[in-house]
Order: structure tokens, then sequence, then C-alpha cells
């Protein structure tokens, strides 16, 4: 018998935990490996696998905003083409460094 659960990503963020479709995380990973300063960003996402909750530093999420707001600039569709998930997944990052600001 297969295994038919979606497998999810979940982002601990500062109030909630985010979760991301496993296709939407590859998607998402594959982008921020175009750029070299996104290397602790996708280490995090590796690192944290399905059985444990990605933790990003304020300087991470306010990282994964931006690439996120690029990608969506590069593709036809904006950030409703991006992936399920993602475009909600900015927000919340957004919401959550409004949230914790200094």
């Amino acid at each position: 018998m297969s295994d038919s659960r979606i497998e999810m990503v979940r982002i601990d963020l500062s109030r909630k935990v985010v979760t991301l479709p496993w296709e939407s995380r590859q998607a998402l990973l594959h982008e921020l490996r175009r750029d070299e300063s996104s290397s602790g960003i996708v280490a995090a996402f590796e690192n944290a696998g399905t059985s444990s909750a990605v933790r990003l530093t304020r300087d991470e999420r306010g990282a994964l905003v931006n690439a996120i707001n690029q990608w969506s600039v590069e593709v036809t569709g904006g950030l409703d083409a991006l992936g399920e998930g993602i475009p909600e997944l900015r927000d919340d990052l957004l919401t959550d460094l409004h949230d914790t600001s200094e």
C-alpha cells in the first residue's frame, strides 16, 4: 500500500507555524539556490526536512521575503504563479517581521 499523505514542510514564525506543500518547498529551494547569499535559508529548509519546523533568523525571514518578491517579478502571473502556499508564506513573513520589529 502506498503512502498517499501529502508531505508538508512547516516554517516556525514568532506567532504561528506556516505550512507549505512539499512541491512548493522544492520550487522555493530551486529559486533560492540561484543566489549564494540564500545558502543559510536553503540549509535551514534542508536540515528541517519533514520532521521538524524550519527556523529562520529575523534577517533570513527578511531575505526570504525579498527572494519571493524577486521571484514573483520574474514569472508570468506574479505571486499567484509561484506555488501553493508561497504567497501566504510571504504575507505571513511580512506580518511576522512587522510584529517583531525592534
